[in-house]
């Protein structure tokens, strides 16, 4: 008798156990869900309902880290004045890694296009804007700035 008591409640503290285990687990799901989704929410917005009222509008990157480069071989590949894409460099070009070639950003209310690329250790978040000149590119620095995304 006292064994068959024994086993019932060692079941039914089983039972409990893998109720409660099985809650948990949803809720650190959601917990994880909300936390990505807001992540996400943070770096990248895509949405018609901004200032800009342009059809070709796509969206925006919120925080976008924004850099200045030039042709130099210390800042380039071998080929210092010819782009990812195959073209030559010229004033409007900017470098990502993930939006396409031909891709048109607004950024400080200028637009640029999308010709190059960078280290591939830079994410989707960070720009890099070609300049002719050493010292424009050094007085730019390091921006954390939105960027408006067109076609």
């Amino acid at each position: 008798m006292e064994i068959k008591n024994l086993y019932k409640s060692e079941y039914k503290k089983d039972k409990e156990l893998k109720r409660l285990i099985f809650w948990i687990r949803i809720v650190l799901f959601v917990v994880i869900l909300s936390i990505l989704a807001s992540f996400i929410q943070s770096r990248t917005y895509y949405s018609k309902e901004t200032e800009n009222t342009s059809d070709s509008f796509v969206g925006i990157i919120n925080s976008a880290h924004i850099t200045a480069y030039n042709s130099v071989p210390e800042q380039t590949d071998d080929t210092p004045f010819i782009t990812a894409s195959g073209l030559f460099v010229y004033d409007g070009i900017v470098a990502n890694n993930c939006l396409p070639f031909g891709t048109k950003v607004e950024i400080e209310g200028r637009l640029y296009e999308v010709q190059d690329r960078m280290n591939s250790r830079y994410g989707c978040e960070y720009f890099d804007i070609w300049m002719e000149d050493v010292d424009n590119s050094k007085k730019w620095g390091v921006k954390h700035d939105r960027i408006l995304i067109v076609y």
